[in-house]
């Protein structure tokens, strides 16, 4: 492929030093941190910071391009650029010869399975939703850890889309300046579906949010039960107390200790009390 290079970056600054606005790309590629894209007269150039879907705290490609109507430089100090262009010369659809498309079917490549991902990932979130909603499932102790990572990965995919369809707008207004309108069509069609992928992300990261109030709300509500409960002995128990206290008053003209049958009168008073107490909190519902 002559207008298509890999390089690893210490040998496109060595090797390229007279193309215009070299420059602006880092040096070393270890300190990519997102997807970017700039134009700089008859060229653009940017990075693209992809992760891997299986461990989302981890890189599947890191890398520098540059490109103009001529050539398509890719830098990458890993390799693995080389990779991905290896699986794409076995497709027949991919383009070889036009740098602007090779770089689309490039990004594309890395995008294709994306929609299916998210797509897994929601029914993962479906299947947890199940679990916080069903009161007989047993909830993870660290349930507020789990979500919290969640949302972690699902903020990476976030800003990884947002730049990335960012980086698609750059290559669409340069591809518009340079008068390609048919690759240029075939960036906003990446870009309507990195933007799509975008708000398919804020969504799910939106519905880890509501998965947690579901869980905080059960919690709650446990809690609620348990002090409802306690409440109710409690208050059962509060006609016995006063009971208790004034007939353990013992003054000796108190009439009731004298009585043969007074520790059966008490006991049947409290006895009454008791489920009179019970048949009221059971028409009231209460429990």
């Amino acid at each position: 492929m002559k207008n298509l290079e890999l390089i690893s970056a210490d040998d496109f600054f060595e090797k390229y030093r007279q193309l215009p606005g070299h420059e602006l790309l880092t040096r070393h590629m270890a300190s990519v941190k997102h997807c970017s894209a700039n134009m700089f007269g008859k060229c653009v150039m940017g990075t693209l910071l992809v992760p891997d879907k299986n461990d989302l705290e981890k890189q599947r490609l890191k890398c520098g391009f540059y490109m103009n109507a001529d050539r398509l430089i890719i830098i990458d100090d890993e390799g693995r650029s080389s990779k991905v262009f290896e699986e794409m010369a076995k497709e027949e659809s991919f383009e070889i010869g036009n740098p602007p498309f090779m770089l689309f079917g490039f990004i594309e490549y890395l995008l294709r399975d994306d929609l299916l991902y998210l797509e897994e990932y929601e029914k993962k979130l479906d299947i947890i939703e199940d679990l916080v909603t069903d009161e007989r499932a047993e909830i993870p102790e660290d349930f507020s850890g789990f979500m919290s990572r969640h949302r972690k990965n699902l903020r990476t995919l976030i800003s990884y889309y947002k730049l990335l369809a960012d980086v698609t707008d750059v290559l669409e207004a340069f591809l518009a300046k340079e008068n390609d309108e048919r690759t240029r069509q075939f960036f906003s069609f990446l870009g309507n579906k990195a933007d799509r992928l975008y708000h398919d992300s804020m969504a799910m990261s939106e519905y880890v949010l509501q998965i947690r109030d579901i869980h905080q709300s059960r919690i709650s509500s446990q809690q609620n039960k348990v002090m409802q409960l306690l409440t109710i002995v409690t208050t059962i128990f509060m006609p016995l107390t006063l009971i208790a206290g004034w007939y353990g008053m013992n003054f000796r003209n108190m009439p009731e200790l004298k009585l043969h049958y007074g520790y059966l009168a008490v006991g049947i008073l409290a006895a009454v009390t008791v489920i009179i107490e019970i048949i009221f909190f059971k028409r009231k519902k209460w429990f």
